[in-house]
């Protein structure tokens, strides 16, 4: 079965924080005019160059002296102009910015939490880590700064101080509803899903007719194998304004009635979240696997490849595509993507199940078949039975398979010796035949003169008369 994964908080949510409008700077260059003296070249072979001519000037070189010059509170604009392109030369940039800032400035929480969020996008989780905890020391009611910590905790692997992040800002920002949610959410992913039904029922009364958190309850109560209450929860959403177009409350609300196998529902709400945002993860997995179930490989395929490109490292994702591409006959394509996502969890043994499936059932090779199927259920495979099955499935086809190869051989050894007498005999005839033209032709023996007929003596009309009888 596909697994979807986790939703949550995830470090999209940490974001640049700007104050008031982006500068625009303009640069006037001086024009000089006039013929002056030539500046002997630095290195041999390079041409002189006019004194007071204008130099070739390195754009990158000029753009970073110009962002030097910059004072701090627009030096911070425009890095944070630069972490909205999430381009990574751009957050390199704009980490340098924001460098010079915290060094003049250390007191700058502002200067600093952006600090943290270019750290955490160029992968320096640790970095990030020590200036999100110095915002939070510093200014305490900084409930991005919180949240922004708990997600790089979370990222580190260390959810305990998440959590503890996550309570803290809570404590000191109980209004803050992202705070909340990003709460429910955790404690939903960690299992503890009644405490989060109950977190959300209290963020809940700090505003009735919060989508997110409506969100994270239809889930929590999806997690609790309560799919009615998971139904009636997205329903009461659905009735709030803006609802429709929400990507990821219709998603949520197409997976309930999927699990509960309202199909046609479910495909209508799926396909409306990505009307919403035609790039909505989770809309194209679960759209997916409705069409999957319906051996739709042709609909299902491009959602998937989508998904892929969204989330290349979601080994659910990529399970699922593996699946499609077989249905489609494509099984290279397959084989490849399922040898992707072990190499991205070599710990999930589902790879291993499917390709030996599709090694022993659709290319027969049987023994390489069974040693993906053994490396599934040494490790930890939960469908034990079944992959026994095939195993041993596969070794008697082999020994089928192998019955039938020595008979098809004994079958031509067979042919082929019948078809070599016959050709012997039909090359000792002709053999014949040739001996026989080349024998010389025997003269034909003379055959016996055939007496001549006596002559008859006059008789009586009445016949031949006999010696002593008379008329």
């Amino acid at each position: 079965m596909m697994r979807l994964g986790r939703r949550g908080f995830g470090l999209g949510g940490v974001v640049p924080l700007g104050r008031g409008a982006l500068s625009v700077f303009m640069v006037s260059s001086l024009l000089l005019s006039g013929c002056g003296k030539k500046r002997p070249p630095k290195n041999p072979g390079e041409p002189a160059v006019e004194e007071g001519a204008t130099q070739p000037v390195d754009p990158a070189a000029e753009a970073a002296a110009m962002d030097a010059a910059l004072p701090p509170g627009v030096k911070v604009e425009r890095a944070v102009a630069l972490l909205t392109t999430s381009n990574p030369e751009d957050t390199a940039r704009a980490r340098e910015l924001l460098e010079s800032v915290v060094d003049a400035q250390p007191d700058n929480v502002f200067a600093r939490y952006n600090l943290g969020v270019a750290l955490q996008r160029l992968g320096d989780l640790e970095g990030a880590a020590s200036e999100l905890s110095r915002v939070t020391r510093a200014d305490a009611s900084f409930a991005a700064g919180w949240l922004a910590l708990a997600l790089t905790e979370r990222q580190l692997g260390d959810v305990d101080a998440a959590l503890r992040h996550l309570r803290a800002g809570i404590v000191n920002t109980p209004e803050d509803l992202d705070l909340h949610v990003a709460l429910v959410g955790t404690l939903r992913q960690l299992g503890e899903v009644d405490e989060a039904i109950e977190e959300a029922k209290k963020a809940l009364r700090i505003n009735t007719r919060s989508l997110p958190l409506y969100d994270e309850m239809g889930r929590a109560w999806v997690a609790k194998g309560n799919l009615d209450m998971a139904r009636f929860v997205y329903e009461k959403a659905d009735q709030m304004p803006g609802s429709e177009n929400n990507a990821a409350l219709q998603a949520g609300f197409g997976r309930v009635l999927y699990l509960r196998g309202d199909r046609y529902a479910s495909e209508y709400r799926l396909k409306k979240s990505l009307e919403i945002d035609p790039n909505y993860l989770e809309g194209q997995v679960w759209l997916s696997r409705l069409y999957l179930d319906d051996h739709n490989w042709p609909a299902a395929t491009p959602l998937l490849e989508s998904a892929t490109k969204l989330d290349p490292r979601h080994t659910g994702v990529l399970i699922e595509l593996g699946n499609a591409y077989r249905g489609l006959g494509r099984l290279e394509d397959a084989q490849r993507v399922w040898r992707r996502a072990l190499e991205l969890n070599p710990k999930d043994p589902l790879p291993h199940f499917n390709l030996g499936v599709l090694l022993g059932d659709d290319l027969k090779s049987y023994d390489d078949g069974v040693k993906e199927i053994e490396a599934y259920l040494a490790g930890g495979g939960a469908e034990a039975t079944l992959a026994t099955t095939y195993i041993e499935s596969f070794k008697k086809e082999k020994t089928r398979a192998e019955q039938r190869r020595k008979q098809e051989e004994d079958r031509l050894r067979r042919q082929k010796e019948r078809e070599q007498r016959e050709k012997e005999a039909a090359a000792q005839k002709e053999a014949e035949k040739e001996a026989e033209k080349a024998q010389p032709e025997s003269p034909a023996p003379e055959q016996p003169a055939e007496p001549e007929p006596a002559p008859q003596e006059p008789g009586s009309p009445w016949g031949p008369t006999q010696p002593g009888e008379g008329p």
